[in-house]
């Protein structure tokens, strides 16, 4: 569904992704991780159409660079990390906004599309939000709004940039749960950047490791995340837990020795 064939994206003189193949399978979650400006947002962007690379960006088989605006939309929907809030909308409103690409130029939503935001509202649990303007929603109800249009827009495609930045922990599951269901439901195909790396371990089929633009490690949870690659790359100390429910990497605080007195 998602194929990446030597993406680079340079601005002036500075490599932001090199040289970057990924390939994800209909219905796949893949996760990028690394540490802050490792390049995973700048390849969400490629991979939308809203970053010029070089290399190629395929989406279902058709390069992105064929795709019109409305058939890019119809392709992938994006919730991107700092979202621009139209000032006084509605969140019903806002939501409808992701149903534009299934409506003819110089129409208006049809019964079915009132229906599709209105249920994905209700499945998000923001039905009490609907008529709330954007400006007053707390950073996680934000978040959750997002993620509703990216849904109405019924795109096969999703693209998150980091969806569980501004949650607590039950919506941050919530959330992350709900990707999971109608990703099972729906067929959709998933990539998401993360910081958290437990719950990128947790919810993706694969985990991509990017620092400095360049792939370092990419595979399954137990393959990237190793206490060498996080230390290497983050210049954290962890420990790295295999428990049932998953892998789960805990920060490990250094040990001092004590000042004599």
């Amino acid at each position: 569904m998602v194929r990446c064939r030597a993406v680079s994206v340079r601005i002036d003189d500075a490599v932001l992704v090199d040289d970057v193949d990924l390939e994800i399978a209909d219905g796949e979650w893949v996760s990028v991780i690394g540490p802050n400006g490792a390049g995973k947002t700048t390849l969400l962007r490629a991979i939308a159409g809203l970053a010029t690379a070089e290399g190629e960006v395929e989406l279902a088989g058709r390069s992105v660079r064929d795709m019109g605006t409305r058939e890019r939309s119809r392709t992938v929907a994006v919730v991107p990390q700092i979202p621009v809030v139209p000032p006084s909308m509605p969140a019903v409103d806002y939501v409808l906004l992701g149903r534009t690409p299934h409506i003819p130029l110089f129409g208006v939503e049809a019964p079915d599309d009132v229906s599709t935001a209105l249920t994905v509202l209700e499945q998000l649990d923001l039905t009490a939000l609907a008529d709330r303007r954007m400006e007053t929603l707390s950073g996680g109800e934000l978040q959750r709004v997002m993620l509703a249009r990216a849904l109405a827009q019924d795109a096969p495609v999703l693209l998150l940039d980091e969806p569980t930045t501004a949650l607590d922990v039950g919506h941050q599951q919530e959330v992350l749960e709900l990707v999971d269901e109608l990703r099972m439901s729906r067929g959709l195909t998933v990539l998401s950047t993360m910081h958290d790396l437990t719950l990128a371990g947790q919810y993706a089929d694969r985990l991509m490791m990017l620092a400095g633009g360049r792939v370092v490690a990419s595979g399954s949870a137990e393959d990237v995340l190793t206490e060498a690659n996080v230390a290497r790359h983050y210049g954290a100390r962890v420990r790295v837990l295999h428990e049932a429910g998953g892998i789960v990497v805990l920060p490990v605080r250094p040990v001092h020795e004590a000042i004599p007195r």
